[in-house]
């Protein structure tokens, strides 16, 4: 297995020989922090699993355990962990694959977030007359 050893917003793919692989190009995403997530919510919604770091915007849009894993800020033992987890039982990967594809695609719909915008609008400015 490669060894991880640099911090920041890099993905690393790094995998055991024996642990195969799923698919190709859809090995499990690493990511450190995001503001608010959105390479992880392009990963999510082509099938990847996201495996990050339990702050910034990352929290809103993996669901730990089922779509990805969230880690500590730095925690790369546990990262790579998560990430060996996600490779080693295809049928884990496989579910985890399919989720975060319809998670990311029906919680971040346009429609959806367009509709959750314009709400906010409507609540929080004032009204305006003609």
């Amino acid at each position: 297995m490669k060894t991880f050893t640099s911090m920041g917003d890099a993905a690393f793919l790094n995998r055991s020989p024996s642990a195969g692989t799923p698919t190709p190009g859809k090995n499990p995403k690493c990511i450190g922090t995001a503001t608010f997530g959105l390479s992880a919510l392009e990963a999510l919604a082509s099938g990847v699993p996201v495996i990050g770091s339990n702050a910034g915007g990352l929290p809103e849009v993996v669901r730990d355990g089922e779509t990805g894993f969230l880690c500590g800020i730095g925690d790369i033992p546990g990262m790579s962990a998560a990430s060996l987890e996600i490779l080693k039982d295809r049928k884990r990967w496989t579910e985890m694959s399919r989720l975060a594809s319809t998670d990311a695609r029906e919680r971040f719909a346009r429609d959806a977030i367009v509709s959750k915008y314009e709400s906010l609008y409507r609540t929080s400015l004032p009204a305006t007359t003609s």
